[in-house]
């Protein structure tokens, strides 16, 4: 379900020239499949597709503070949720990258003690 309203939102986006509403459907699509992936990845071992998806929220979250940077000096208020959204998008990817980190060390050690 979360596919179909991202891949109905990217190209709306495009139509429309709305680059907000791209990096918000971005983002939502990255938690929704993020959880998805989580629920099913009880190991915790990223796989590719876990990093494609943690590079575009890295970009996402970058692209929403560039946006937000030409929204200020516009004097257009969305610039405070693309601040916001922004800095969410980094910190969940700073804290993804840093459990998948410790996931591999552990991994990595109980291999070693067999």
């Amino acid at each position: 379900m979360h596919g179909c309203i991202f891949l109905t939102a990217i190209p709306m986006s495009i139509i429309n020239s709305n680059t907000f509403l791209f990096l918000i459907a971005i983002f939502s699509f990255y938690l929704a499949f993020a959880g998805m992936r989580f629920a099913k990845n009880r190991k915790g071992i990223a796989t590719t597709i876990d990093w494609i998806a943690v590079s575009l929220m890295i970009l996402s979250g970058l692209g929403m503070w560039a946006l937000a940077i030409t929204y200020f000096i516009n004097d257009n208020s969305q610039y405070i949720t693309l601040l916001v959204f922004g800095f969410i998008a980094l910190a969940l990817d700073t804290e993804t990258i840093e459990a998948t980190r410790i996931k591999q060390q552990q991994e990595k050690r109980e291999l070693q003690s067999i």
